[in-house]
């Protein structure tokens, strides 16, 4: 079972580093890499639809939309504010979904759309493919001096993917704020 989990784990991570391209632009060389396939005993691709052990994935969602079942169990997330500098956590902030907040201390707010405890992503979309935290991740706009400055993705697990990019602070998703 462990080696189960961690083959799926590292399937979701591939998946997630090869085919992510939310807020990423693609030079012309990266058209060129090859599409990471992972196959089962049966010969089956572990990413299609049919092959999760028996098991349907849930249909792909709308990344900036609140699931149901994520608004009942949590109210939010809490977020980490780092030094770039030094590398010192200067906050640790509990947001909560669907208002933007200011950021104390830096001239930033931010708006939570949605979260995800196991956050996937195939040749559709994204889906939130279990209510265990597996792979959570968050879909943030942050907003700096009214005007947005990143609208993506925040990774518990890989925060360096995808990341914000500012010369001073660094946003990192600690956790869903659990009801």
């Amino acid at each position: 079972m462990k080696k189960l989990i961690l083959l799926v784990a590292c399937v979701s991570f591939s998946i997630l580093f090869v085919a992510c391209s939310q807020n990423s632009k693609r030079s012309q060389s990266d058209s060129s890499v090859p599409q990471v396939k992972v196959v089962k005993e049966t010969g089956k691709d572990i990413g299609s639809p049919d092959s999760t052990m028996g098991i349907k994935p849930p249909s792909t969602q709308n990344a900036d939309v609140l699931l149901p079942e994520i608004s009942a169990k949590y109210k939010g997330i809490i977020l980490n504010v780092i030094s770039v500098k030094d590398g010192k956590i200067i906050d640790e902030v509990v947001l909560p979904f669907k208002e933007k907040i200011a950021i104390k201390g830096t001239p930033y707010s931010i708006l939570v759309d949605s979260f995800f405890t196991t956050f996937k992503m195939d040749e559709k979309g994204v889906i939130n493919s279990s209510m265990e935290e597996v792979n959570p991740a968050t879909k943030v706009k942050l907003y700096k001096d009214d005007k947005i400055a990143f609208d993506g993705w925040l990774f518990q697990n890989y925060p360096d993917v995808h990341q914000f990019s500012d010369p001073e602070y660094s946003f990192v998703l600690l956790k869903g704020d659990k009801k």
